[in-house]
């Protein structure tokens, strides 16, 4: 490492992997995505969840307001967005 950044193959320093992200808010709700992770995990992970079609249960902790018809789909979308890559590569 040399100074802060990893050396790629050619010995040039690497710039960092991190790009800034702008999360979403649906709803007014800032997405929390550690929240979201659990909330998929614990009822299986994305396959599990989608199977089962439990995407509304999950949805439903983030305590959207009554109006939210799409919150399922977005959550999903969300997940598959943010979350799908860390799922694969950690479990």
């Amino acid at each position: 490492m040399v100074g802060g950044f990893l050396l790629c193959a050619t010995l040039r320093p690497c710039p960092p992997l991190l790009l800034p992200v702008r999360l979403p808010s649906p709803y007014g709700v800032t997405l929390n995505l550690v929240k979201l992770y659990r909330a998929v995990c614990i009822r299986g992970g994305y396959a599990q969840c989608t199977e089962c079609k439990q995407w509304r249960r999950v949805a439903h902790e983030f305590e959207l307001p009554v109006t939210a018809t799409a919150a399922s789909h977005q959550f999903r979308n969300f997940y598959v967005k943010f979350c799908l890559d860390y799922e694969n590569r950690c479990v």
